[in-house]
Order: structure tokens, then sequence, then C-alpha cells
């Protein structure tokens, strides 16, 4: 269905089958498509169940019979340019869409014909290219027969627009960009004799950056992997990314000998789809892992399988229940310790002991583990001395420490007073974390196997902390809720402090280890991962919100120096769009910039549609228990 959608759309379902459909609700819903001249059309409706209903296109009113698929529009309904297809729906009687084909009716012999890249005539193309890629672009477009085809070509930028008449054969054109802005160019064609010609190559000319490391070639020798994630850490809050508090001297120290990745993003803000992706390397789309009735399809390969197969000891630990047996992202783990069964509260010191005994066992095995902390996720259970670092009200741990955090967690309007106190707990956790962090990494010295592991610090997502009006994540698609830690340690690698300032993002993680272990990943067509150590200058990067916020969806797409935040169906009243370079801190909205706004959709529609859900993920069915673990921790109302 075609994502310029208005009126009263529900969010995006899927069913058993896979297939995607939404529902018109009262009093009505309404698309929009492009028609590159006036003549007769075909929509074919693609339903869950046959239906009788009315419709409007632009001004004249159609009546879709229960008994057929398809309707006729006359020429006359329609204009040239942009349309717009109206739903009437009745009071409770909502209409289920899977998807409308509209189409000129002369071309009804061909649209089920698939030949890649074929552009039925009349239409028009269109191209997003982003200049700091490369100043040229070369289209090739095969005409076939006819050898000629006259074309109108407009090229906008954000600055300036011209528009020129150019005839095109079976040879490449090439279309200079105006300037440094982003573009948008539209070539339309007329009706030809063949009624179709095909692209046969579209290339921006690249501008090549020299990688910031050279490649690490394969592990030869048997080598530990041990990945550590902080849950809620913000990088922002850590010492080695310019913190002013000494929140993280454990991780600091040992990032003096590290990999720090300056510019990474979860590709989720809340626990749930961020951890699927760190064990899978799929974007939550694919693994579709989105809810909490939701769980991994025991179809997917983890890397902890992969891990497996190759001889490799694998465990987990975890406080939180989002990362668990339940939710099947225990698969390839051949221990899984969950401490927080039967818990009120878990304390990441509660992972020093159930660690020691898995490296001392595993002696004439390399191991692959992941320790999943809680911490600096609320609530703020710190004990002294660390509670009580960073603020002075409270030294000791008590119910009018945990009802204040809470309230403030809860409210609408915080004061500054309360969000530096807020802040203040949020530091002291961390503080805490890293303390635990530090015991963690002085047992692989005791053992002396910190020269024999690869170590991992990272997060699942960020934590607002007052920042755009918002506390907490789930639903935080800016940089204080998605803008994760990504230390990496690699034994007789680095000698010193590296920075990489290319952007990353999580199921980068995954494609490193796979390719530097020679791990048979299944993945590479779906994930958005890339070997850590041949990181673009510039990319694509996606992030999701989780699904509950005013029943729909929020996403994040970043191409630099632009970013879009928005949701579905497409709202222009709940879009933002920010220039990260003159504005890194989001606070200044970009207004206009229509060219900005449509490839970022245009890009997160293409997202959409290759990267496809590899599998229904299969409904969970949460015990008691289960559901009292979420409620204990604060994941259950």
């Amino acid at each position: 269905m075609d994502l310029l959608t208005t009126g009263n759309w529900s969010k995006p379902r899927k069913i058993k089958n896979g297939k995607i459909y939404r529902i018109a609700k009262y009093p009505g819903a309404a698309l929009s498509f492009f028609a590159p001249k006036r003549e007769t059309y075909m929509a074919i409706f693609h339903m869950r169940e046959p239906l009788k209903f009315r419709m409007k296109i632009n001004e004249s009113w159609y009546l879709k019979p229960k008994d057929r698929n398809h309707l006729i529009i006359r020429k006359d309904s329609l204009k040239s340019g942009r349309n717009t297809l109206y739903i009437a729906v009745q009071k409770n009687k909502n209409i289920s869409v899977e998807q409308i084909e509209i189409f000129p009716r002369r071309l009804a012999n061909y649209r089920k014909k698939e030949v890649k890249n074929r552009i039925l005539t009349p239409s028009r193309v269109c191209f997003y290219p982003n200049p700091s890629d490369g100043k040229v672009i070369k289209l090739h477009f095969d005409v076939g027969w006819i050898k000629t085809v006259p074309v109108k070509i407009v090229i906008q930028s954000e600055q300036k627009e011209i528009e020129e008449e150019r005839v095109i054969g079976n040879t490449p054109l090439y279309l200079h960009l105006l300037d440094n802005s982003w573009h948008k160019i539209s070539i339309d064609f007329p009706e030809t004799k063949s009624r179709f010609i095909t692209l046969k190559e579209s290339l921006q000319l690249l501008q090549f950056s020299k990688p910031q490391l050279d490649p690490l070639p394969s592990v030869k020798k048997k080598i530990n992997v041990l990945i550590i994630l902080l849950d809620a850490a913000r990088a922002d809050h850590f010492g080695v990314y310019g913190y002013k508090r000494n929140t993280t001297p454990n991780i600091d120290k040992l990032s003096q000998k590290s990999l720090i990745f300056s510019n990474c993003y979860s590709e989720a803000a809340y626990t749930l789809a961020s951890t699927a992706t760190l064990l899978t390397g799929l974007p939550p789309d694919s693994h579709d892992v989105l809810f909490k009735f939701r769980k991994l399809s025991a179809h997917v390969t983890t890397l902890a399988q992969l891990f497996n197969k190759k001889g490799y000891f694998t465990a987990c630990i975890s406080a939180n229940p989002f990362m668990s047996k339940i939710y099947n992202l225990d698969s390839g783990f051949e221990e899984c310790i969950e401490l927080f069964t039967g818990k009120k509260q878990v304390m990441a010191e509660q992972f020093i002991n159930p660690f020691e005994k898995l490296i001392t066992v595993t002696e004439k095995r390399p191991f692959f583990i992941y320790l999943h902390l809680r911490e600096p996720h609320n609530p703020f259970s710190m004990p002294p001395p660390f509670l009580g670092t960073f603020q002075k009200k409270y030294s000791q741990q008590s119910p009018q420490l945990r009802k204040e955090s809470s309230l403030i967690y809860k409210s609408k309007q915080p004061s500054q007073k309360e969000l530096q106190l807020l802040t203040d707990f949020y530091d002291e956790n961390i503080f805490y974390a890293d303390f635990v962090v530090g015991k963690l990494l002085a047992l692989l010295k005791k053992y002396r196997i910190f020269d024999k592991t690869i170590k991992i610090i990272t997060s699942d997502h960020g934590e607002g902390l007052g920042e755009h009006g918002l506390i907490g994540h789930n639903v935080v698609l800016y940089k204080e809720g998605i803008h994760i830690p990504l230390i990496v340690s690699i034994p007789d690698y680095f000698p010193k402090r590296n920075l990489i300032y290319h952007p990353a993002v999580t199921s980068d993680i995954v494609v490193t280890l796979c390719q530097l272990f020679k791990l048979n990943y299944p993945y590479n067509s779906l994930t958005c991962g890339k070997n850590l150590f041949s990181l673009p200058k510039q990319r694509f990067r996606i992030s999701r919100s989780f699904p509950a916020f005013n029943k729909y969806s929020r996403f994040m797409v970043e191409y630099s120096p632009y970013k879009l935040i928005f949701r579905l169906p497409l709202d222009t009243e709940f879009m933002r769009l920010y220039n990260i370079y003159s504005d890194p801190h989001e606070i200044k909205p970009l207004m206009g910039s229509d060219i900005p706004k449509e490839t970022l959709i245009k890009l997160f529609e293409n997202f959409m549609s290759v990267r496809k859900s590899l599998t229904a993920s299969p409904i969970n069915k949460l015990r008691e228990k289960d559901i009292k673990n979420l409620k204990t921790l604060g994941y259950l109302d």
C-alpha cells in the first residue's frame, strides 16, 4: 500500500501468512497516487474479506461491489498528477486492506509480468541523490527497438531547480548535481509504442574515503568472546565519550587499548527488539520480535548457534526478563542463567559468582558469553557508596527514594531540580555498573584469560533524561534514546586507544564477529550490519520505537546530514527533520526541506520492502510466573 496515507488508518498489522494489512476506520481513510496523464485506470483491492463499500476518487463517488475485487476509474475522475482515493467507512464496519493496486487499464496485461527494473510508460521516475556521495549520476536506460525517447528532466536541489528536455537512447545518461544540498531528479517518460523501457543501471559516481582501520585478519587461534551489555546506557554519560563526571573508570581503563566507536546507534529504542537484533544481526522488522507477546522463531539462526557449531561453549546471564528463554533468545546458548527468576530486583554484583563458575568449567573450550546487566536501567537500587556520589539527598536506599524517582519518571512536567536529581541517580547507577564490570574483567585476569578474550562493552538503547520533554526509553528516537556505547578490545591488536567516528549500528557486532571467526552467517542480504573494520564514512541508519505510542510505531531514519523522526501512517504533524551536523542535539526542527524528507521516506520504503519479516514470530503465551517477573521489574502494569 502507498505510504502516502491520510485519514483514519490503523497501524500495519500482520497475519499468519506473513502478509501486512491496515484497517480503514470510521469515518474513512485515504491514500494518494500519481497519474502521469488523464486516462482510464483500474484499481484492484486485496482484502482480508470481500466487502461492499463506497469510495471517492477526487470528487467522483464509486461503489465497490462485494463480489468483485476490481474497479474501473473513469478518466474524467482523474487529474494529471497527484490523485486521492478515499474509502468511506460506516460505524462499526471497519475495512481490512492488504494492498491496493492502481494502474492504467491499458497496462493490465503487463502488470504481472516480472521484469526487473521495467518502467511502464507513461510514467515519472524519481531519484534522490546525496551530493556527499558524488557529484554525477549515471543512468543507463534500454529503450529497445524504438531507439530514442524524448523526456523531461527536472533537477531540484534545496536551493535551485532546472528543467530541460533531453532525448535518451540506449547509451548512458550523465546528470550533474547543482550544489552540495540534497537533490531530487524527476524524469517524465511519454507513452511509448513498446509500452515500457528498462533501467539497466543507476549509479552515483562515488568519492571514496579511506577506511579508518586496516582490515583485521581472521582469528586463527582459539580466542574467547565476552559481550557485556549495560541496559539503557547512553554513550554520552561515559567518561570515555567525554562525560564530565567520572562515571566509568573501569571501562575507561579498558578503552585505553580498544576501539571506541563514537557514533553507534541501536536499531530499536527498547530492549526486546534491540537484544534480538544483537543476537541475530537482523533488523527488528525482519526478526519480528517487536511485541511483549512475540518470541523469536525457532527457524532464525542466532550468533550463539554459530559459535556453538564452531565448537565454542556458549552461555548467557541475564537480569532482564526481555532477554530470556520465554522469548527464545536463549537459542544457541548451552547455559542460560536467568537471575531475575523469583526476585524483585537483580543487582549487578549477582553476576560475579555465576560468571566465575562459567569461565572455570570451560578451560578446554573457548567460550562465547553474553552478560545482560540491568544497570543503569531504573529502578535505581545502587548501594552505598555509589548511592550518594553525585547527589547528597540520599545516601541509603529507602522507600522514599524509590517513590521520588518513580514520580519523576511519571511526571509530565518535571522541574529542572527533579531532572537533575534523576540524572544524578542515573549516573550513580552507571558508576555502580562500571564497578561490577571491573570485577568481571578482573576475573579474566585472575584465570589468565584476559589476553585471550575479545571484550565488547555496549548497550541495548539509551535513556531520555528530560531532553525533548521525554524521560525513559521505548519511544525515544532522539540521540539520547539510541546513541549507545560500543567499545571493542581485541588482544594483541590495539596497543593504544582508537577512536572511530564512522557510523555504526548494533548488528555490526554480529557481522564483524562472523567474519572474524569465519562463521557461516546466513543473513548477509537482510542485515544492516557491516564489518566494523571497514565502515563507510556515511550510511543509511534506521531505528524503531516500541509499537505502543498512540497505537503506532515510530521510526528514525538518518542519512547525514539529515535525520527524520516520523510515525506510520505518515502524518506531517508527527514528523521532525533535523540537520545533525549543524544541530547535533536535535533541538531545531527544520521547516520545509521537502527534498530531504521525501528522500528519507523513499529510503525507508526501500528498506522495508527488502527487509520484510524473515518469518512471522510465534505468539508468546506468557506463563503466570513470566508475567510476575515482568511486573516486578516494571515492564507490565
